[in-house]
């Protein structure tokens, strides 16, 4: 079995329904090849933080002048500039 990446963004607006399938995934998906990412604002409290395999880090929002290096940097890759 090939490893998987699955990457669920913004769990703090999900609904009910996503987030119990989620937590099916990740009980179901304990000893399997796959590597789970999700963000989420700081108040979410997810359900997953006792399990076995669980690691968070914060990531701190980018400042101005970094996220416009990020943007410039991104962007030169389609050949598009920001002025």
């Amino acid at each position: 079995m090939r490893p998987v990446i699955a990457v669920f963004e913004d769990l703090h607006r999900s609904d009910a329904l996503s987030l119990g399938l989620l937590n099916e995934l990740v009980i179901a998906a304990q000893d399997a090849r796959l590597l789970l990412v999700v963000n989420y604002r700081p108040e979410f409290k997810d359900e997953w933080r006792n399990s076995p395999n669980y690691l968070q880090f914060r990531l701190d929002p980018l400042a101005s002048e970094d996220l416009a290096e990020f943007l410039q940097a991104l962007l030169a890759r389609t050949q598009i500039c920001l002025h």
